[in-house]
């Protein structure tokens, strides 16, 4: 059932000078995989596109899709892909409240290994230092942490699910997004937006040590 909410996501090979075998989309070249939010072929994953490449979709059913339109979340990293098919099985997200410390989770990464793990800290936040604490109210910062044996800073992307199989977050260059922060985004997706917006208080701040300059 997750294989056919899933797409792996390879970069084009084109050209007509490649031979049979280079035509061979491998699984160690795969960029990252991404699951279906819409039946009509919007996916999310933590892949980072890189500018002018194509890429595509290969789906449960092996068929290749060309990846049509790309949108990025410039604060999370998050990326969204639009294919041109229609009627994908879409993947369901956990909701806040029942995302629990010590629940069981898996982890899913870009080759389609499965590490069990356990929930550490539901609600944590990205605060090493004290004026974090200001930066925060206009930065990402919410996460979720796992158990100690299995650490974001272990995948270069992945994929966490709850065993009832409701996607529960995303890794994404070091970091866990969780799906109650991932949830808004996909709606202004979904609604046509073509850039992500995040509320923020509004107020810039700076250290004056940060910057003399301004200090007359």
């Amino acid at each position: 059932d997750l294989n056919l909410k899933t797409g792996r996501i390879f970069k084009a090979k084109q050209g007509e000078s490649l031979s049979f075998l280079e035509q061979i989309y491998a699984p160690w070249q795969t960029e990252g995989l991404g699951h279906f939010i819409s039946e009509d072929g919007w996916l999310i994953t933590g892949v980072i596109f890189e500018p002018q490449t194509d890429y595509v979709v290969i789906d449960g059913e092996n068929k290749i899709w060309p990846i049509k339109k790309i949108i990025t979340d410039s604060i999370t990293k998050i990326s969204f892909c639009k294919i041109e098919g229609y009627g994908f099985a879409k993947i369901e997200l956990g909701k806040k409240g029942k995302v629990a410390q010590g629940q069981q989770v898996f982890v899913l990464d870009k080759s389609e290994k499965v590490y069990l793990t356990e929930i550490s800290q539901v609600y944590a936040k990205n605060i090493n230092k004290t004026e974090d604490l200001v930066y925060s109210t206009d930065k990402f910062v919410h996460t979720f942490l796992l158990g100690f044996e299995t650490s974001a800073r272990d995948f270069s992307q992945a994929l966490i699910f709850g065993l009832n199989g409701e996607m529960i977050g995303i890794m994404v260059q070091k970091k866990i997004i969780p799906s109650w922060q991932i949830k808004p985004l996909i709606n202004q997706v979904l609604k046509g937006q073509e850039n992500i917006v995040h509320p923020f208080l509004g107020i810039d701040y700076l250290r004056l040590e940060q910057d003399r300059k301004s200090v007359v």
